[in-house]
């Protein structure tokens, strides 16, 4: 009689184990990418990944001072909407798989569009917006989305665009390990195709749309 028990108590423990809910943030403003996990009352910083104090050295020859770096550009709108073309699908389908079990419980973007050419500004910002009409939808079908603010505008005297973007995620462990045994193979699969996988209905709709 103790097997029976024992299988029993195991199961009862993973079967807990897998209702633990779990919790992650991403923030990008445009240069800075950042990516926290939660588990419980631990929260921990993913990436990126905090450098180790060092103790102060010796006092050394001041050295003449450098001139700033200039700071690296955002990724353009194309490559941003390539990458969004090729890989939110294949994870909109991972998480309607789940049937929105995963909740968004802050979806948060603010896109302010600049550039030194009023005309190419007026273009950019019309595509940013028409992206987002196409992503959204399949974002909310995908996941149980609580609360968006999402606000988008054109500022001709900017030099650059400026975006922040930051949403925040909780599932259970057990949702966790079901994604992520679908989404793993498709990744690689995808990988090793050179990103030209079969296209999903998530990435049917995005080109019919386009």
């Amino acid at each position: 009689m103790r097997w029976p028990l024992v299988l029993l108590l195991i199961a009862a423990a993973l079967f807990l184990l897998s209702r633990l809910r779990l919790g992650g943030s991403v923030l990008w403003n445009g240069t800075e990418f950042t990516v926290r996990a939660r588990v419980g009352l631990l929260r921990v910083q993913v990436w990126p990944l905090r450098k180790k104090k060092r103790k102060p050295a010796k006092a050394e020859a001041p050295k003449p001072d450098k001139p700033p770096k200039t700071p690296e550009a955002p990724a353009s709108f194309s490559g941003i909407a390539e990458l969004l073309e090729t890989w939110l699908p294949l994870v909109c389908e991972a998480a309607g798989r789940l049937r929105r079990a995963i909740r968004v419980d802050l979806l948060e973007l603010r896109l302010t569009v600049g550039g030194s050419d009023p005309g190419d500004t007026a273009l950019l910002y019309g595509g940013a917006n028409a992206l987002l009409g196409m992503i959204l939808p399949l974002f909310e079908h995908a996941f149980q989305v609580r609360e968006r603010r999402i606000s988008t505008s054109v500022d001709f005297e900017a030099e650059s665009t400026r975006v922040h973007l930051r949403a925040d995620i909780s599932l259970t462990l057990g949702q966790l390990v079901v994604f992520t045994f679908w989404f793993l193979p498709q990744a690689v699969r995808r990988l090793d195709r050179g990103g030209d996988a079969a296209p999903s209905n998530e990435k049917e709709a995005i080109n019919h749309g386009k």
